[in-house]
């Protein structure tokens, strides 16, 4: 669904004029990862029930061969809630990283400057992975952000933040140049972001799907 944004299409060559979107609330993205981070738990845990089974099922069999017995799903239970408990990890730290940016970052419309779908990785037959590149420029931040800001509204942060990202297809159409994208920069490393959704140079905004 597209909203209006107010005051105007955007200047060639400086930001748009419209008040960033700010989400209310906010609700961080979550990585397929967490997920797969309790599946491998599960799947571990699984395998465990199935070493202890066959202890018991095979318990009048000399001691050597229960050993053989137990080791192999029991060796195989620990690598993958080991796996499990690693994926979880990364996910734990990348919520973080995003709840920082989140905190302190510069909201930015960014001037889209080159989206490309990428080969091979598509999901579900409804989002695309995309590699965009996007020229960043300070928003009016409806509800100042927490710290001081060290742009000015309308001026350039970054020529270019490059980065992909997973999209429905039915904002396909959104990606094209000179169109814009609603995100968060982290202050000192444009690497880490948020995405919060497109605009037309009009001002017709989508919130990311």
């Amino acid at each position: 669904m597209q909203t209006s944004l107010p005051h105007g299409a955007a200047a060639p060559s400086a930001g748009p004029p419209w008040p960033y979107p700010e989400p209310e609330p906010r609700v961080l993205p979550r990585s397929r990862d967490h997920a797969l981070g309790w599946g491998f738990l599960f799947g571990g845990a699984l395998l465990t029930l199935v070493a202890a089974y066959l202890v018991v099922a095979f318990d009048a069999l000399r001691s050597i061969d229960l050993l053989v017995v137990f080791v192999t799903p029991g060796v195989g239970a620990f690598a993958v809630s080991l796996i499990g408990v690693f994926t979880l990890l990364k996910n734990a730290r990348r919520k973080r990283r995003d709840e920082e940016v989140a905190h302190t970052g510069i909201r930015c419309w960014g001037r889209i400057v080159q989206a490309a779908p990428i080969q091979g990785r598509g999901h579900a037959r409804s989002y695309l992975d995309v590699y965009l590149v996007v020229e960043a420029f300070a928003a009016h931040e409806a509800r100042p952000t927490q710290g001081p800001r060290p742009y000015a509204a309308g001026t350039r942060v970054a020529a270019q933040v490059a980065f992909e990202q997973h999209v429905s297809l039915v904002q396909m159409g959104m990606l094209q140049p000179g169109y814009f994208c609603a995100l968060v920069l982290h202050p000192s490393d444009h690497g880490r972001l948020l995405l919060d959704g497109f605009a037309t140079p009009q001002g017709a905004f989508a919130r990311l799907a």
